[in-house]
């Protein structure tokens, strides 16, 4: 069972605008409405590959129902705490090739008890052979301690953690020892204060991070691939050449498929290559669906894996 904590969840409306022009009137040729935020787009790709999954995480407002319906749709297991206010309602507007523009509403705001509820219902549902992923944004105002907590309760429980954040929130999580840390190039970057555009830049600041307590660290190079290093092996996985039609969700497909993929034990090199290749069979799709495993055959086979 693969759990997601997703602290500020969002109704996606994403809006496909050809030739978008800041200052004048935009039509949309399509338009589509999803349940978002980032675990919660990791819970769908996990269901889409085939894989068990449920949502934790806060909910807010009507826009929150209209979540939790959209979740019962697909079959989708949530155990989420109500809290006052009301759910963001994040527009993505998406034009031709790789280009989107993202505009996210901040959320609502969450108390102590709201989040010791979390906590508790946490603590609950850790059974052996389940993994967490906690991923995307907090809260306005959420304590940077409650979302260490949240990590230690993971691994100190001996569960396997996966985490997709940045800044603060990826440098407290460290501290627990998350079997897997996801970031992109411009945010590992940011956060070593060195330029990374290469896989060999990325390299020794993934192993840094190893060293300071994650146990593994998954670099995005996407569309074109991405750097896995453990404290045994680092492999640079480049992706076939694809004619992209949509790259929205496509790094929460990859964090879905690499948690399946440890989840089933795989090895490392099929994990990455698992992973990218969910990844990149998503970006194929002409709508906010995700890839299903047979999707990703070809894929796979396509997939160049060097070690560095």
């Amino acid at each position: 069972m693969i759990i997601t904590v997703t602290l500020n969840p969002a109704i996606d409306r994403i809006l496909n605008v050809p030739n978008f022009q800041i200052g004048e009137v935009n039509r949309a040729t399509k338009t589509f409405i999803n349940a978002g935020g980032k675990g919660i787009n990791v819970s769908k790709a996990v269901k889409s590959l085939g894989g068990e999954t449920l949502a934790l995480g806060f909910i807010a407002g009507r826009h929150g129902r209209f979540i939790k319906d959209m979740l019962n749709s697909i079959g989708i297991d949530h155990h989420f705490v109500e809290v006052s206010g009301e759910c963001r309602v994040n527009i993505k507007i998406y034009c031709e090739g790789t280009t989107h523009t993202d505009i996210n509403e901040p959320g609502f705001n969450v108390s102590e008890a709201n989040f010791n509820l979390l906590l508790n219902r946490l603590r609950g549902h850790l059974r052996e052979g389940s993994l967490v992923v906690i991923s995307g944004s907090t809260p306005p105002d959420f304590p940077v301690e409650y979302y260490s907590k949240l990590c230690s309760t993971v691994t100190e429980a001996n569960i396997p953690l996966i985490i997709d954040a940045e800044g603060p929130r990826l440098e407290h999580s460290l501290t627990a020892g998350p079997a897997f840390v996801k970031l992109n190039t411009l945010q590992l970057a940011e956060m070593m204060g060195v330029s990374v555009r290469t896989p060999e830049d990325a390299l020794p600041q993934a192993r840094k991070l190893i060293q300071r307590g994650a146990h593994g660290v998954l670099v995005s190079f996407l569309p074109k691939g991405v750097l896995y290093v453990t404290s045994d092996v680092a492999y640079y996985a480049e992706a076939p050449v694809v004619n992209v039609i949509n790259s929205i969700g496509i790094v929460d497909v990859l964090v879905g498929a690499l948690s399946l993929a440890i989840e089933q034990k795989m090895t490392p090199e099929a994990t990455v290559k698992y992973a990218l290749a969910a990844a990149t069979a998503s970006t194929l799709i002409d709508s906010s669906a995700m890839a299903v495993r047979r999707d990703l055959l070809d894929v796979y086979e396509k997939i160049v894996l060097r070690t560095l």
